[in-house]
């Protein structure tokens, strides 16, 4: 409890200053009112002329009576037993009016520094209540002492004695678990299975990279790849002369079918115009290009100037 908070006896002119208000019963004066009591009032639109019960006390099995013998109290008791509770949040002084069994209950107002009516009961005192004001305030020092030496004391342990035995369990349940990550197997087997594959998904594609070349530079390369190429291809009499010739021969029953069928078929000429029809291709694909390049250059682009790069190209061969 901070000394802020430490509250002050509970003097009889107050338990005087209330009873006033109370016999006879009329609306009590904000200042003496506690602030939870007074948020009650506010929150339920309470009023002592309708609900004199719930404007007095809080809901309870006896709330009944209670109000039956705050209304029948004298506004000249003064002879009061007075005993106060509490702990870290809010502190009671509890004043016995010694001609009835009821109790007031006075709550402590930090801020006010101020007791102020709260509630009401039956006798007899709570079992923690203490005559003096001081002995609560001991007891909250030391409730709290004892609260804050749990904390530290199990922060502590926590930092030098089950620390290394957390770590050891954790170590020692993760190697227990690791072993069913590595091993694979069936009940019966005593040989491990190897430890699956990732697989892709079927539905999973490679992205593809498109990459855009600058035309200048992709051209000459293109150029010279295609140059380094017709280096390395042997001629194409070459080839004719190593490509073994087919010859179709058709029997006796089929020769009405073909007048020239005792001649063999050759396939020469089918793989000269493949070769041809490859070649003009390119040929085709790299004037494209080229065109393409000197016309986003703005540089003009003729027939002429692109044959003789290739004449060019040639001759270097």
């Amino acid at each position: 409890m901070s000394s802020q908070n430490i509250p002050a006896e509970l003097h009889p002119a107050v338990v005087a200053s209330f009873l006033q208000y109370l016999i006879p019963p009329v609306q009590l004066p904000p200042h003496l009112i506690s602030p939870a009591l007074r948020q009650r009032h506010h929150f339920l639109q309470i009023d002592p002329l309708d609900n004199l019960a719930d404007y007095l006390t809080w809901p309870s099995p006896d709330q009944p009576r209670i109000v039956d013998l705050l209304t029948s109290l004298r506004a000249d008791d003064a002879d009061l037993s007075i005993c106060y509770t509490g702990d870290q949040e809010s502190n009671y002084a509890h004043a016995h009016v010694c001609s009835s069994p009821v109790r007031l209950v006075f709550q402590w107002d930090p801020y006010d520094a101020a007791w102020k009516y709260h509630n009401a009961g039956l006798m007899p005192f709570p079992q923690s209540s203490s005559q003096r004001v001081g002995e609560i305030a001991s007891h909250d020092k030391e409730e709290a002492a004892y609260w804050d030496a749990y904390g530290q004391d199990e922060h502590h342990d926590d930092g030098e004695h089950h620390a290394p035995v957390h770590d050891g369990h954790a170590h020692n349940e993760d190697a227990y678990w690791a072993q069913y990550a590595n091993v694979h197997g069936s009940g019966d087997s005593t040989i491990p299975s190897p430890v699956p594959e990732k697989r892709r998904p079927a539905a999973h594609h490679e992205p593809t990279v498109v990459h855009v070349p600058s035309h200048a530079q992709d051209l000459s390369d293109r150029l010279l790849a295609l140059s380094s190429r017709l280096e390395s291809l042997p001629p194409i009499s070459d080839v004719v002369e190593d490509t073994p010739t087919f010859e179709l021969a058709l029997s006796d029953s089929d020769s009405s079918l073909s007048p020239s069928s005792e001649e063999p078929v050759k396939v020469e000429s089918w793989l000269h115009a493949d070769n041809e029809t490859a070649l003009r291709d390119s040929i085709r694909g790299l004037y494209m290009l080229w065109r393409s390049s000197r016309t986003h250059r703005k540089e003009p682009a003729t027939d002429e100037q692109f044959l003789s790069i290739v004449r060019d190209a040639i001759q270097e061969i």
